[in-house]
């Protein structure tokens, strides 16, 4: 066991732990016996080390080779020479006593040995918390039991020795048991006591807390304060008669000095928020009045801003809220009449495109506007139409599709049915694609020839026959022409009909044989 100022422990000397009743007096140095403690931890890791990891892969390369071979048993021999203990450990630790085999000796001394250094861990660490402190009477009796096993042990009773540290073992670790339960006791005290104005018992309970975690930060920062409490209620007592004296400005530059002085005090903060929201009454007042003039004057951001900036004086306040929605109220009777002479621009221009989207913003702002919303549906649907032209006049070989002919042909009649005029952008469109129609369905004369012993057949159209010339009126689109005869390949070609085409030549027929 360690020694303490508190209470003193006799420590036990590594040569003692051999040393026989006799030769007790002999002890080694201190350095000795910490040399002592780590061969114990050397040898307690090389033995988990053997059971662990080099004894397993023994018995797996004995498992996996098979029956060991056997080999001729040779005598053994004597050592030359004689080993001896090393100096300064009696030759008599070399006896067991009787009653215990090597093995259960050796297991003994090592279980003892284990339990003192946890106990010398235990006692090191606990006065680092300063047990001497909040648990002096426990600790020594700890330490007692300790005592009383290092005795036992000197005597080769480990037995009795191990009880007896065990014993001490339980106690200390009950006492690190306590440590955070001590800790936070102390700090909660400390705290109390200062709200009570009570510097000295609350430095005692801070310095407590210190003595077990010296880096506790709330200890720190409330022996700080506990060191500055009376200065701080002297200015809070300054600062009371100021206030009560209305003077306000002096009251608030004392306030802040005690926040300065403890920025954790609860009554200081309560005070200085108080006198800043006296203060902050006149300055609502005179930022309402400027906020109204600036809306007055069509200045929005800058009256929002004033109404804000009231808003933050006075939180409880209804009366800034009901100013900025003002300003929000006035901006958007301005964007509706915006947006409203933006969307007729744009249908006098016959942007129809730019109008919907004008009329949706409007109705955005104003949902229950009626007249918007019939003015977004018209313009939406002419924008549409006049999209859906375009794209047949960019893409008009698909017009030679009968489906979306049809489809173009519908537009067209939709175009024509509507009650008033679409515009003259969208009517120029449809005539555009009227005339483009015509031609996509005015057929073309395609001349084809053969040799008069090909079946001809047009994909879709119909069969030709055999002919040496035959003419076919074909409309513009894409054409897959068959050319058959027995015996030989068959050819396939494809014809695009346009309508602009004259007088197109066209020769079919099976020249390879099978």
């Amino acid at each position: 066991m360690r020694k303490d100022k508190s209470t003193p422990v006799e420590p036990i000397d590594p040569a003692s732990l051999r040393a026989t009743g006799a030769d007790s007096g002999n002890q080694l140095s201190n350095a000795n016996r910490n040399a002592l403690l780590v061969l114990v931890f050397v040898g307690l890791a090389s033995v988990a080390v053997l059971v662990f990891w080099i004894l397993p892969g023994v018995v797996d390369q004995q498992r996996s080779s098979g029956p060991p071979k056997q080999e001729p048993v040779v005598p053994l021999q004597e050592p030359s020479e004689t080993f001896s203990e090393p100096s300064g450990v009696p030759e008599a630790l070399a006896e067991m006593p009787a009653a215990l085999t090597e093995q259960e000796y050796a297991a003994l001394r090592l279980r003892a040995e284990t339990l003192l250094l946890g106990i010398i861990e235990r006692q090191d660490s606990l006065q680092q918390q300063g047990v001497e402190q909040w648990a002096n009477q426990d600790f020594a009796e700890a330490v007692a039991s300790g005592q009383a096993g290092d005795v036992r042990f000197r005597k080769q009773d480990f037995v009795e020795a191990i009880r007896l540290y065990e014993q001490s073992t339980d106690a200390l670790q009950a006492l690190q048991d306590r440590v955070a339960a001590v800790l936070e006791q102390a700090l909660v005290q400390g705290d109390q006591a200062l709200l009570q104005n009570q510097g000295e018992v609350a430095k005692r309970h801070f310095n407590l807390a210190l003595a077990i975690n010296s880096h506790n930060r709330r200890a720190l920062e409330g022996l700080k304060r506990a060191e500055t409490l009376g200065e701080l209620f002297a200015l809070l007592e300054t600062g009371g008669h100021f206030e009560a004296a209305n003077r306000l400005q002096a009251a608030e530059q004392v306030y802040r000095q005690a926040v300065a002085l403890d920025s954790l005090s609860a009554e200081a903060a309560s005070a200085l928020q108080r006198i800043t929201e006296r203060l902050a009454e006149a300055e609502f007042s005179r930022q309402m009045s400027q906020a109204y003039a600036l809306l007055q004057s069509r200045q929005f951001e800058d009256a929002r801003a004033a109404f804000r900036k009231a808003q933050e004086l006075a939180p409880g306040s209804k009366r800034p809220a009901q100013g900025l929605r003002r300003v929000d109220e006035i901006v958007r009777e301005e964007k509706i009449a915006s947006l409203k002479a933006e969307a007729s621009h744009f249908e006098k221009q016959e942007q129809w495109s730019l109008a919907a989207q004008s009329w949706q913003q409007l109705l955005t702002l104003d949902p229950q506007a009626s007249h918007a919303a019939e003015a977004a549906a018209r313009t939406r649907h002419r924008a549409a139409m006049l999209a859906k032209l375009d794209h047949y006049l960019e893409h008009h070989e698909r017009l030679y599709s009968t489906g979306v002919s049809a489809e173009a042909q519908a537009l067209l009649d939709e175009i024509s049915a509507l009650d008033h005029s679409p515009g003259r952008r969208i009517l120029q469109s449809a005539e555009a694609l009227q005339d483009v129609l015509v031609l996509a369905r005015q057929p073309v004369r395609i001349a084809l020839y053969s040799d008069n012993q090909t079946e001809v057949t047009i994909f879709r159209v119909g069969k030709l026959g055999r002919f040496e010339h035959q003419d076919v009126r074909l409309k513009p689109g894409q054409y897959t022409i068959i050319g058959s005869r027995p015996g030989y390949r068959d050819v396939r070609k494809t014809l695009y009909v346009t309508p602009d085409m004259k007088a197109e030549r066209l020769s079919i027929l099976c020249e390879e044989t099978i």
